[in-house]
């Protein structure tokens, strides 16, 4: 639900880019469960105070929201400060400028260096064993493996740091070939759920 929340039309909220409500038979099917268990699932959120709902109905993620106007207020500040600061002292710009270069040069070489350990660890043997010891298959092996070889061994951008817990999360979501149909629907069941503490905490403020 939080995926979905991520890429609506409205951050956080369970709708399309319109602005419309996805209908809970799409947000069951997504979750990888029935109908009837999402709505048993929801109820118990619900009760726990986890998700909000808008004066229109719509579903949101209380944390995704607070966190995302946060963000909003922050990146105003730092725009307004930009401004206020704009005329400066040149030789101290210049030397600013020179002190972030040197900076960024650090970093990317700190990204190469975990990229080349990254590969280091890991071997299409040692993808393929670890996928098949937790129940994944050849293919989804070949799959994971060949798209990190392509993208330099990285996860949304970052290098990755460990790809066997990278490996066991992808598995969680039902991200691997084996896990989806031809359509890319989910056509494996989700892991077991979680307490409603553990979902709220993921989801929102605590239950408690």
């Amino acid at each position: 639900m939080m995926f979905l929340g991520h890429d609506s039309g409205q951050y956080g909220y369970l709708c399309f880019q319109d602005g419309a409500p996805i209908p809970s038979e799409s947000v069951a099917q997504r979750c990888g469960c029935s109908l009837e268990e999402y709505t048993t699932l929801l109820a118990e959120l619900e009760r726990a105070c986890v998700p909000g709902r808008s004066s229109t109905g719509l579903l949101y993620s209380r944390r995704m929201v607070r966190d995302d106007e946060k963000r909003r207020l922050s990146a105003d500040r730092q725009r307004k400060y930009k401004k206020k600061n704009k005329v400066s002292n040149a030789p101290v710009t210049q030397q600013k400028r020179v002190s972030n270069r040197d900076n960024e040069d650090e970093n990317e070489n700190e990204i190469v260096v975990k990229t080349v350990e990254a590969k280091k660890k890991a071997s299409y043997e040692g993808v393929r064993a670890f996928c098949l010891e937790i129940q994944l298959t050849e293919d989804d092996a070949d799959w994971v493996f060949n798209k990190w070889q392509g993208n330099g061994w990285k996860n949304d951008g970052k290098p990755i740091a460990d790809w066997k817990a990278t490996v066991r999360s992808w598995k969680r979501i039902c991200l691997f070939p084996s896990q989806r149909d031809g359509n890319g629907k989910v056509r494996v069941a989700s892991p077991p759920g979680k307490s409603i503490d553990e979902l709220a905490k993921e989801f929102g403020k605590s239950a408690g």
